[in-house]
């Protein structure tokens, strides 16, 4: 049975709570929490619990995510009794600068002390709700980013682009079903990827993967327009990643393209190596630029690197080759360098050969990567 909990916390926890309980979510895995004693009694759910009387007691309703902190410093007995399993924990919930935003700093510092494996999903205020959510919201999101990166947020004010004009009551439930499919895809996710069950790898590693293909997924969904304004915040977990990779080298053909290069850079970067990461498009076959630290050869010697996360089958061929010979004569390169996750031709090795580009398997790294990461 597929191991997870999901905390729906205040005003907007209860819609996506119902949302949930409407789209036949299992009752024994959804918990609500509110400081709304009226939201608690006419919610149906089974798993409800009123926090925080003491800490609204004169505390007058506009946004103000100090009060959520001591509800949270309040009810922390029951929030550790919520959070024993050795479970994944969805937390969802609206950054509306009130109870939420404030209790989920607390909530990922003391999930992250735990060892706990979670992630939050939430929602950011429509601009109608005023400057003052909005930037309440905002010093929310930065607090949590001091203790986790697995944090996916959706803007509001997307879905009034997307579906036009909409009555308040509709632009909420838009709001709620967004939530509410995001949450069945890390499921779907979480139930359906191999390494999420492998104890043995490190949390961020386990997550990482399933981040990604959240990230497609919300691109690619009817209910969001872009990732630029929805934006889906990943901190650095290379090194998290590179961890897992020593243990289980097949996790590579598990992440994108994108996250490759990163890693290729990140490698470059920890071996003391100026670096820089080109833009995904208009890179003029350039993926990552790397200059020789001085006194070795000083600043100017610059080595163009092309990562290619290919499938094992698939193998780099001549083509490739020839255009990493024109990308070098581009950037006025010393050296050219292509990385691979699979193979090389026999054509492959023959140009390369003759035009002294360098040819690596991404696997020949491994020595490399586990003195690093040490």
């Amino acid at each position: 049975m597929l191991n997870y909990k999901i905390l729906c916390i205040g005003g907007a926890g209860e819609n996506i709570v119902n949302a949930l309980l409407i789209n036949r979510f299992d009752q024994d895995k959804l918990f609500f929490l509110n400081t709304d004693s009226q939201s608690i009694d006419r919610n149906p759910i089974r798993n409800k619990f009123l926090i925080g009387q003491n800490a609204i007691l004169g505390n007058a309703i506009v946004p103000n995510p100090k009060v959520g902190m001591e509800v949270f410093q309040e009810d922390k007995t029951l929030f550790d009794t919520l959070t024993k399993e050795n479970c994944i924990y969805i937390i969802a919930g609206g950054f509306g600068g009130e109870i939420f935003t404030g209790i989920i700093g607390q909530l990922s510092e003391f999930l992250t002390t735990k060892k706990k494996k979670f992630i939050i999903v939430g929602t950011l205020p429509f601009a109608f709700e005023g400057k003052k959510r909005n930037a309440a919201s905002i010093d929310g999101v930065r607090e949590i980013n001091h203790y986790t990166d697995k944090l996916i947020l959706l803007k509001n004010d997307d879905l009034r682009k997307l579906f036009g004009n909409l009555t308040l009551g509709e632009a909420f439930r838009k709001s709620d079903n967004a939530i509410v499919e995001v949450i069945k895809e890390i499921l779907f996710e979480i139930d359906s990827s191999e390494i999420i069950n492998k104890k043995s790898l490190p949390l961020n590693a386990n997550l990482e993967d399933l981040i990604l293909r959240i990230k497609l997924f919300i691109k690619e969904s009817e209910y969001i327009i872009s990732t630029s304004s929805s934006k889906i915040i990943v901190a650095n977990t290379n090194k998290e990643l590179l961890k897992a990779l020593t243990i289980d080298p097949n996790l590579v053909h598990k992440i994108s393209p994108r996250k490759f290069e990163e890693l290729i850079e990140y490698i470059y970067m920890l071996s003391g190596y100026k670096t820089e990461l080109t833009k995904a498009t208009r890179d003029n076959g350039a993926d990552i630029l790397v200059w020789t630290p001085p006194p070795v050869m000083g600043d100017n010697f610059l080595t163009v690197i092309q990562a290619k996360r290919y499938a094992k089958q698939k193998k780099v061929g001549s083509s490739e080759i020839r255009e990493l010979i024109g990308t070098k004569m581009i950037f006025k390169a010393d050296k050219a360098q292509i990385i691979t996750t699979s193979d090389f031709s026999s054509p492959a090795i023959k140009t390369a050969k003759s035009n002294k580009i360098d040819l690596l398997k991404f696997y020949e790294l491994n020595d490399t990567i586990i003195k690093l990461i040490k």
